[in-house]
């Protein structure tokens, strides 16, 4: 039987039927599923929520932080130690009682606070002195190796700073270094020694900051060293290089270098590195085995002192950052202050008296000084508006024709003192005020010079600097600060001769020399030496006063790498009396060689100062002594000729600066000593002051090592 399938309208299958209550399964899969999304979804927000707080409040920290490293920068690099003692001393930072800072104290902690919060954290700082050099002031014949890099009793031992200061002060052995190529990336160190050449080396190195690497065999060093090694130091690397039966005498020799006496080692190698900064790097020298003393240099060791390496530690919140910061600075050595200086002054005669002004047929050909003046000013406005007045020092030097007439309040000692117009003195009380009070020498020097034997010349000196600030206050008493801009005269107090005239011996003068310190004018370093000594006919006089010449040397100092768009290495001002136009052949040399020692008068003028003016030939020239010569540029003969700078005659005195350049070579980058010859032909004359300065600059240097910690929660 066939069955057929028919299909009619209203009769279509349902695809879903006999599945009832499916729909609502899925339904509740779905809900399922969608609550554990989004419970998921809640739960991760949240914690993202957490971790960002986290991350955020840890950033926080860390900005706060490195504040904290910058502000210790910023004080390290820009503040004296008197400024550093303030810091650490005012509230609330006298909470930690605070040591007195020193430079060479590399024992103890500094810690001061930030005033304000950062990223609402307070920030504390902590500031220590790094001993750098690996060098255990215990045991100094011990040097460091890659497999040993601690002395055996597993700490380097740092010198105290009494013992700090002591080697440093001793300029006999002088270590310093400078970047003679930034483009080939050369490093020179320069070892000065002023003694016996035979003084051993044992070992030498050289501290890299961050960023710097040595490149290995690149020193001058090569086949003469016993070991080269790199090592780990103070955040970076040293290389030391160690000697065996090594003197300075025969390194000299090794390395092709002339010298004796004061002699120079120059220890070249190249670097590396990324940064366009220049790399302050720290060098020092083991010389003498413990135990032993040499001559000249009693210390086993020095080290470059110019850099100096901070350790600053900063704290905020739960985040502590520790970094190395390398700075720059010349050291202070003897006598330096930090700050620059100008000189004023003026005659107290002139010819006069019926003579006609030099140059004249009918002027006296000696150059006499026959009229004694009242007083004489002098104007000083070259001062930056934003320094202060750091010192203020008064020299006045005079000739008195007898012996009879002994320094003292009658002679010399005594002199009337103006400040814009103001006569000012210290009280019965030593202190500053108003009236006709006088101001009286502190330091008194004279040299008998006359030919005869019965007449002297004579320096005298005083410490004005309180009444500078006292006068120039009670003018302005609400300025910020004060410059020492004024115009200063000096005079011949009443009872008090200053000079006698109408002799060719006679002269009186005076000098003032104000120092200050700003902004613009904290980089540099002053030498002022004033041991009055009097020049005769033919002499080479040693200002320094060690020698009686030919000549002197002057150490103490060193002299730092040329600053950008910086022309003058250093400059100088000498106060000098009793020059006279008349005579010639008399002249400033600076680090004139050796070989012309025997005969001073022929150093060469390439090696000679010139005072800046073009002094003309005079129109005659009398039959009496040297003819004399003009002054001039291709000519700096005859410097000391009562003529000056301002272009007038100052009769009797020479207070002149000179410029010395980089250009001249005269001073290099590095130079810890300088020769200065004051040869005299026929003219004699009295040396009162000389004061240098050279630029010291104060910067923070290479790269900061930066390590950051988690706290201690």
């Amino acid at each position: 039987m066939k069955t057929e399938c028919i299909k009619t309208e209203g009769q279509k299958k349902n695809n879903k039927s006999g599945e009832k209550g499916q729909a609502l399964l899925l339904i509740l899969v779905l809900l399922i599923v969608g609550i554990i999304i989004i419970s998921s979804s809640f739960a991760f927000i949240g914690t993202s929520i957490k971790t960002n707080k986290v991350y955020i409040n840890n950033t926080n920290d860390l900005y706060a932080a490195e504040s904290g490293v910058q502000d210790g920068t910023y004080n390290v690099v820009n503040q004296s130690i008197s400024g550093l003692n303030t810091l650490f001393s005012t509230p609330p930072n006298n909470i930690y009682n605070n040591p007195t800072y020193a430079d060479y104290d590399y024992n103890n902690t500094w810690n001061y606070n930030l005033l304000q919060k950062v990223n609402n954290d307070s920030v504390s700082v902590k500031i220590k002195n790094v001993w750098v050099p690996l060098i255990d002031d215990n045991n100094p014949s011990w040097f460091p190796t890659v497999t040993q890099l601690l002395p055996p009793d597993g700490v380097i031992t740092p010198p105290s700073p009494t013992e700090a200061n002591s080697i440093i002060g001793n300029t006999n052995l002088v270590v310093s270094g400078v970047v003679t190529s930034a483009a080939s990336k050369i490093y020179k160190v320069n070892i000065s020694y002023q003694g016996s050449v035979s003084l051993p080396i044992i070992s030498i190195g050289v501290w890299l900051p961050q960023g710097f690497t040595y490149n290995t065999g690149s020193s001058n060093l090569q086949g003469i060293y016993s070991t080269e090694q790199l090592l780990k130091c103070a955040g970076n690397e040293a290389v030391v290089w160690t000697f065996s039966s090594t003197t300075f005498s025969s390194l000299l020799t090794s390395l092709g270098q002339a010298g004796s006496g004061n002699i120079t080692l120059a220890i070249t190698f190249t670097y590396s590195t990324s940064l366009t900064s220049l790399p302050y790097a720290l060098a020092w020298i083991v010389n003498t085995p413990v135990g032993t003393i040499q001559t000249g240099f009693p210390y086993p060791y020095t080290w470059n002192a110019d850099i100096k390496v901070y350790d600053l530690i900063s704290d905020a919140g739960n985040t502590e950052v520790e970094a190395y910061v390398p700075t720059s600075e010349t050291r202070e050595l003897g006598d330096a202050i930090s700050g620059d200086y100008v000189a004023a002054g003026g005659s107290l005669m002139v010819i006069g008296n019926g003579y006609t002004p030099m140059n004249d047929p009918n002027s006296d050909y000696q150059g006499t000084r026959y009229q004694l003046l009242s007083d004489s000013s002098s104007i000083v406005s070259t001062i930056p508006s934003d320094a202060s007045l750091v010192g203020a020092y008064l020299y006045w030097s005079g000739w008195i024709d007898s012996l009879s007439k002994p320094l003292s309040a009658t002679y010399g000692e005594n002199v009337n003192f103006e400040i814009n117009g103001n006569q000012v003195s210290f009280n019965s009380g030593g202190n500053p005020n108003r009236g006709n009070g006088v101001v009286s020498s502190t330091k008194d020097q004279w040299r008998s010079n006359a030919p005869t034997g019965t007449g002297y010349s004579y320096s005298c000196y005083a410490d004005v600097t309180e009444l500078v600030n006292w006068e120039l206050r009670q003018e302005n008493p609400t300025a910020a600060n004060y410059s020492g801009n004024a115009t200063y005269d000096v005079g011949p107090a009443a009872g008090c001769t200053l000079g006698v005239i109408g002799n060719a011996w006679s002269y009186a003068g005076w000098s003032i020399i104000i120092i200050y310190s700003g902004p613009t004018t904290l980089g540099h370093q002053l030498y002022l030496y004033d041991k009055f000594s009097y020049a005769d006919n033919g002499m080479d006089i040693d200002i320094t006063g060690n020698t009686t010449g030919p000549g002197g040397v002057i150490s103490g100092f060193i002299v730092p790498p040329q600053v950008t768009g910086d022309v003058n290495a250093a400059k100088l001002t000498a106060f000098i009396g009793d020059g006279d136009w008349c005579f010639s052949d008399d002249f400033i040399a600076i680090n004139a060689p050796s070989s012309y020692l025997s005969n001073p008068l022929t150093i060469p003028d390439s090696y000679k100062l010139w005072d800046g003016i073009n002094l003309p030939a005079p129109t005659f020239w009398k039959p009496y002594g040297d003819p004399g010569l003009p002054n001039t540029a291709s000519q700096p003969d005859n410097v000391w000729n009562s003529y000056s700078q301002t272009g007038g005659a100052a009769d009797g005195i020479d207070i002149k600066t000179f410029n010395i350049t980089w250009a001249s070579g005269l001073v290099k980058s590095g130079d810890t000593s300088a020769r200065i010859d004051l040869p005299t032909a026929v003219d004699s004359w009295n040396f009162v002051y000389m004061i240098l300065s050279f630029r010291s600059s104060v910067s923070s240097g290479g790269a900061i090592s930066y390590i950051i910690r988690g706290s201690h929660q």
